[in-house]
């Protein structure tokens, strides 16, 4: 981490030297509060959703892996620029166009989307990457050459968050990554987030793991800690890779953990905690209102005390349409 964290600094110093009227790092964590309520769909586009829009030709889909691989199959109108070389193109890269990014399983993509939407880009991975792709569809070998956009104008804010997110995008890759046997050899030294749905969460995960859902990050912002790595964990390492590129712009020490909970650290077989179950509150009694019977003496019969009749229509109201007329066989909820 001592090299991820020279390299940025190294970086920093380079950028101070350029006048910004907003601080890239502070313009990137003020953008971080909204980035996650902003998500479309998570940011992750199904395969039949990308090959609809392949067919289209009316987006730039990125493809960020190896050219050997590329040229292999790719696609359909895909252009290759590898994972390390996108951050050499951010000011050619069209900002009005819908941007897809696809890599080998939506976990290194998920970084460049996190960074290009927080940059102000409209971006999207393949979920899943080129493996889900199956063998009944025809993939293209043609090498695309990459266009680039003419953008307008940057305002000030923009040109911020794009040096931010320039510096994220420089950390080598697999610098900003974490295996689950090294998470679980160092588990102290990090502070674990988990940003799964709290039900998925509940069932099963990393002991210690702080629980704050994706779409809900951005309220939690404030709350991360500074002074200790952030190791961010989701079910496949897509959304939580999404994450990190957001925090390492925002200024956090962030890594993903790699594969996520269910290919990575489930699968690695490591100790796994879930959160204990609620016993449920025990039901209301009730009680079937027999002839003569009046919310007084029934509250007064079963609660000890006549004035808490009040407490036996608020509970019943849906049946209880005028306090002083119940009639015989009513079934009434009573309250503990």
């Amino acid at each position: 981490m001592k090299k991820i964290l020279s390299l940025v600094l190294v970086l920093a110093v380079a950028l101070s030297t350029v006048a910004f009227a907003i601080a890239p790092v502070d313009a990137a964590y003020e953008a971080a509060k909204t980035y996650f309520e902003k998500a479309d769909g998570k940011n992750m586009l199904a395969l039949a959703k990308v090959l609809e829009i392949a067919e289209a030709g009316d987006s730039l889909i990125i493809d960020i892996r190896d050219a050997v691989d590329y040229e292999a199959g790719h696609i359909k109108g895909a252009v290759n620029i590898p994972f390390m070389e996108v951050v050499n193109h951010l000011d050619e890269l069209p900002r009005d166009q819908r941007i897809i990014v696809i890599c080998y399983s939506g976990q290194t993509a998920g970084q460049i989307v996190g960074s290009l939407r927080l940059g102000g880009f409209t971006a999207y991975t393949l979920s899943g990457g080129m493996g889900s792709v199956g063998e009944d569809v025809a993939l293209e070998t043609t090498v695309n050459a990459f266009v680039p956009a003419v953008n307008g104008e940057l305002t000030e804010n923009e040109k911020a968050l794009l040096e931010a997110i320039r510096v994220s995008m420089t950390i080598p890759s697999g610098k900003n990554v974490i295996k689950v046997a090294a998470l679980h050899e160092n588990l102290k030294d990090y502070f674990v987030l988990d940003v799964r749905d709290k039900a998925t969460f509940d069932k099963v995960h990393i002991e210690g793991a702080v629980n704050v859902p994706y779409l809900e990050m951005g309220g939690y912002i404030d709350q991360l800690p500074k002074d200790k790595t952030i190791a961010v964990v989701c079910n496949s390492g897509q959304q939580s890779s999404q994450t990190v590129a957001v925090l390492i712009a925002a200024g956090f020490d962030a890594l993903n953990v790699q594969s996520g909970m269910n290919n990575g650290w489930n699968k690695a077989e490591l100790p796994t905690v879930s959160t204990p179950v609620e016993e449920p509150a025990p039901t209301a009694e009730t009680y079937t209102v027999k002839s003569g019977d009046c919310l007084w003496n029934i509250a007064k019969k079963l609660l000890g005390n006549g004035f808490r009749w009040k407490e036996i229509y608020e509970l019943n109201k849906d049946i209880i349409k005028n306090p002083d007329l119940i009639y015989v066989g009513q079934v009434f909820k009573i309250p503990a």
